[in-house]
């Protein structure tokens, strides 16, 4: 009913002049025997199918609201010569549509048209066209551009927050235009009274989904679910990266409002930002609109009221300009708009943090944009490329210096050209993945030793939903299985003895019995060695790399009353001394206390002693038939992953260097498994094991792929 409650806002505002009588006090009423299908439609053509711009669509707009609650509604309207005059291009001058439309000009030639200021346009009553209730007259509208401009000034250093939304899109999306596009479509969609922070969660959780092959019925709402697997669909026969259609083209494109349109080419980095600013509650606030009754702003905005806007926008622009705020020549409407809602909203966080938050804070605050709610998305998936110690392979490598390591590790990557996590991206169609960042791990093996590796962590990026048995947040079933599923995959291709992938959830109900140091950079090896030195003392059984610090879990604590125990005592104050500068934040662990909670175990599996046996790859191909049912066209982009194939093949050549320099004796399986990988994809793996059967071979048999036709040589695997 949203769309609704906005229209019936509009007409008692003077919207809608069409419609010169109704009964029940509003449209709202007069809509009450309307099908819900038939509302939906009402919505979709007062809010979408018309240009309320154009004095054209104005009489529209008008004359299918006036028929619909007509001839659908049952709601009584009367019409006199008003309504059948409505919207008729009249030949009296400075109607508010007869001004230019600033948003298909450059920003020169828009402040040039503004400065002429033909928007100053007064009605019969006095009342500037377009402007708040009570601008009367040039000074009165000279006052309120004085109060937004020390506006402005407060939020300067606010001002880019469309920029880095941006570069967010661009960082945290693959090396195709229509998906980081679509990243800005998403945002847009779900922005309307919410914050940078929900609105992620939303947009990352309708991504996801979708391209896992389970679309969500509601994302915030049905509507707007609908609205953007209906675009999704339309770009479906072409979905790929670098495979759709040009950038101006609609199709593929999440239909959005007037507003929300603004919004999102503001945070499109394939789309030259928007002209004027984004007119939404917050900025009409600052311009000086209030409700009918003189309360805060809340309503829909009119046609005139956004015309008014853009102009009062640019001018305020010219005038940053003009003043060489912050020391700028170059301001522009996105920033114009950003500068002061940043100020506004900081004030507004201030004012009711009881004296905990200063302004300045406030503003520091709600300077924040989408990169900066990023970690609380991002999953945390670390992984090193020294074989395990189980495995027989390379050994020399396990007690090698830390340079030759890295050299090694360095050799056959995950990532892709621009650094991020290849593996994660395709199998998930293309998402929301930031780019991995290296580190040093601590990481005990099969045999009780303690070995510090290279590592890397992929920052693939989730949603959460909450558990209707027991309320507790939960990273989205779809991308969970699919993460269990690639963690299997790194295991198997660089002979691990485990991989995990790890998210501490501190606002999730439930006993917080894990915790996260977060000290805003990778550890570094010596801090690393310190930590597990003081996890072994205490008894703290995982580590775990996060992009930001380390993750802890100690199965020795049930409830959080264990944890901050454990925090406040010795183990807390020692930690404290190796990162003076850490912020603690306690939660659940990936929303199961489970110790196999993110981890995919092969120590067992890759073991020498059972190379040729078959179970690793069964255990892998298991996990990946799983995503059928889960995440299903996961299952069919892992299977055909050109990442995967491509890093068998550096792993292959990466395994011929070091097998010459170390002079190692190597399990022919593994190579064998790279060989197949390489050329087959994990697709040609899958078909083999079917046609032959996991057990019986030798080498590749840990994939289970190399099964036995009698008589068959041990080289004579298909090529």
């Amino acid at each position: 009913m949203r769309g609704l409650e906005n229209m019936n806002a509009r007409y008692l505002s003077g919207g809608f002049p069409g419609v010169v009588k109704h009964y029940g006090g509003g449209l709202l009423d007069s809509f009450s025997a309307m099908s819900d299908e038939d509302k939906k439609a009402l919505v979709f053509d007062a809010t979408l199918g018309f240009d309320p711009d154009s004095a054209e669509g104005m009489s529209a707009l008008d004359m299918g609201l006036l028929g619909i609650i007509g001839a659908i509604g049952g709601g009584k309207v009367r019409a006199g010569k008003k309504l059948l005059n409505a919207g008729k291009p009249g030949k009296k001058k400075g109607r508010m549509t007869q001004t230019k439309d600033l948003r298909d000009m450059s920003t020169s030639d828009a402040i040039a048209e503004a400065s002429k200021e033909p928007h100053l346009i007064k009605g019969a009553d006095g009342q500037y066209v377009g402007a708040p209730r009570g601008f009367t007259t040039k000074q009165r509208v000279n006052k309120q551009r004085d109060s937004f401009d020390s506006e402005v000034a407060a939020g300067a250093d606010g001002g880019d927050w469309y920029e880095r939304a941006r570069q967010f899109n661009i960082d945290s999306q693959p090396n195709d235009p229509y998906l980081q596009s679509m990243a800005a479509d998403e945002q847009a969609l779900w922005s309307a009274q919410a914050n940078p922070d929900t609105n992620l969660g939303w947009a990352i959780n309708a991504r996801n989904s979708y391209n896992a092959g389970v679309p969500r019925d509601k994302v915030r709402t049905g509507q707007q679910a609908r609205a953007y697997s209906d675009a999704r669909d339309s770009y479906a026969p072409n979905l790929g990266h670098n495979g759709g259609p040009p950038l101006d083209d609609n199709v593929g494109r999440v239909r959005l409002g007037k507003k929300t349109g603004i919004y999102g080419q503001h945070l499109d980095p394939n789309q030259p930002p928007a002209t004027t600013g984004t007119n939404d509650i917050w900025h009409a606030r600052q311009l000086g609109y209030t409700n009918n009754d003189g309360g805060e702003f809340s309503r829909a905005l009119s046609a005139q009221e956004h015309r008014y806007m853009d102009y009062e926008t640019m001018l305020a622009v010219k005038r940053a300009n003009e003043q060489r705020l912050g020391g700028r020549t170059d301001w522009t409407g996105a920033e114009i708009q950003a500068a002061p809602w940043v100020a506004g909203k900081g004030r507004a966080l201030s004012n009711r943090s009881n004296g905990r938050m200063t302004a300045e804070e406030g503003i520091a605050e709600a300077s924040k944009t989408y990169p900066d709610y990023a970690s609380k998305y991002t999953i945390n998936a670390p992984h090193e490329q020294i074989p395990g110690r189980s495995t027989g392979l390379l050994q020399n490598l396990i007690d090698a210096d830390m340079p030759t390591k890295r050299e090694f590790t360095n050799d056959a990557r995950w990532v892709d050209e621009r650094g991020r996590d290849r593996l994660m991206d395709e199998a998930m169609g293309g998402t929301y993945v930031l780019p991995t960042k290296q580190g040093t791990g601590a990481y005990v093996n099969s045999a009780g030793d303690l070995e510090m590796n290279p590592v890397d962590v992929a920052r693939p990026m989730s949603g959460f939903d909450i558990d209707p048995k027991t309320g507790r947040k939960e990273v989205a079933p779809d991308t969970r299985s699919v993460l269990d599923a690639t963690s299997g995959v790194r295991g198997l291709l660089d002979m691990q003895e485990g991989v995990a992938w790890n998210k501490v959830i501190p606002s999730s109900k439930g006993p917080k019995i894990s915790f996260e140091a977060n000290v805003g950079r990778m550890p570094s090896e010596g801090e690393m060695s310190k930590v597990a030195k003081l996890a072994k003392k205490h008894g703290v059984e995982i580590i775990a790399n996060t992009d930001s610090g380390l993750a802890f879990r100690h199965f020795g604590n049930q409830k959080t009353a264990d944890t901050t125990k454990l925090l406040k005592g010795e183990f807390g104050q020692d930690l404290r001394k190796i990162f003076p500068e850490m912020k603690l934040e306690t939660g659940t662990w990936a929303g199961d206390d489970s110790i196999i909670a993110g981890y995919f175990d092969l120590s067992k599996e890759l073991a020498s002693s059972n190379a040729g046996s078959g179970k690793a790859t069964m255990k892998v191909l298991n996990s990946i038939e799983g995503l059928k049912k889960t995440a299903p066209n996961a299952y069919d982009n892992l299977m055909n992953s050109t990442g995967v194939q491509i890093k068998a093949q550096k792993n292959l050549a990466r395994l011929n260097k070091w097998e010459a320099k170390l002079g190692d004796s190597q399990r022919s399986d593994y190579r064998r498994l790279l060989e197949l990988v390489g050329s087959k994809k994990l697709s040609g793996l899958n078909n083999y094991v079917k046609k032959y059967g996991p057990a019986g071979l030798p080498a590749i048999a840990m994939f289970g792929i190399f099964g036995d036709q009698q008589g068959q040589s041990e080289g004579s695997y298909p090529q």
